[in-house]
């Protein structure tokens, strides 16, 4: 099992003057429809690498005259698929291919409005679900698109950043043994992020174990064929009652 590395935090802090261009990039993101991201890294631990990958879409639109938002994410480990998460619209399903167990959380109506808390629902239960590496392609889309006060909050708080023109790098410790980099294109007033990565060094006993990933964000304003939101529970899966959490890295 991969570990989380990077300190995810809810609260909203004040950014520096070099994250400014992160707004306008998150700003940017946040004006397309849809969202593809794609997190593909690896964890090694003396001679044992091992891969993991999540691609995740997300699509809000207008069906039946009311807003409709749609999420999927499938979670793979040494190449083989782990988990999926299936938002319709309406239903988070979560299945868990390793346990072959599905659950079920509604987030929205089938008919007339939907409550007011209708996208932040079905993020906070995404994050209930999602451990690991996979909760920071669920970070962008809570910063992106989880409503009106939704904005880009520091990702490593309390470390060195440095802005060059071509990326906005986080730096932690001397030498650096942790790193984040943003990398962006400014066509202002747009910004766009071209792809993140990090790198991380820890040293425990006689072994280190080094994480390496690179997240592309890619927006879409017509949903890709690529993405169903639709979820069957496949043959001789067992429906399970409340939180099971999946490791996505």
């Amino acid at each position: 099992m991969v570990c989380a590395v990077l300190c995810v935090s809810p609260a909203f802090g004040q950014i520096k003057p070099a994250e400014q261009t992160l707004q306008r990039a998150f700003e940017t993101l946040r004006g397309h429809a849809g969202l593809q991201v794609t997190l593909d890294g690896t964890q090694q631990i003396g001679d044992t690498t091992t891969a993991f990958k999540t691609v995740t879409y997300w699509f809000s639109d207008i069906e039946d005259g009311r807003p409709m938002t749609k999420m999927e994410m499938i979670g793979y480990v040494n190449g083989s698929e782990t988990f999926k998460l299936v938002g319709d619209g309406v239903t988070l399903w979560t299945y868990d291919k390793l346990r072959n167990e599905y659950s079920s959380s509604r987030y929205g109506n089938y008919r007339g409005e939907h409550p007011k808390n209708y996208v932040s629902a079905l993020l906070a239960t995404v994050r209930s679900y999602i451990k690991g590496q996979a909760s920071y392609p669920i970070r962008l889309l809570g910063e992106v698109y989880g409503g009106e006060g939704a904005r880009y909050t520091s990702w490593m708080p309390g470390t060195t950043i440095e802005d060059n023109g071509q990326a906005i790098r986080y730096m932690l410790g001397s030498p650096v043994r942790r790193r984040l980099e943003f990398w962006y294109t400014n066509l202002s007033p747009s910004v766009i992020i071209n792809h993140i990565d990090f790198s991380d060094q820890v040293s425990f006993g006689s072994s280190t174990r080094d994480i390496d990933w690179s997240m592309s964000p890619v927006s879409f304003d017509v949903m890709v064929s690529a993405a169903d939101f639709e979820f069957v529970p496949p043959p001789n899966s067992r429906a399970v009652v409340g939180v099971r959490p999946v490791t996505g890295g």
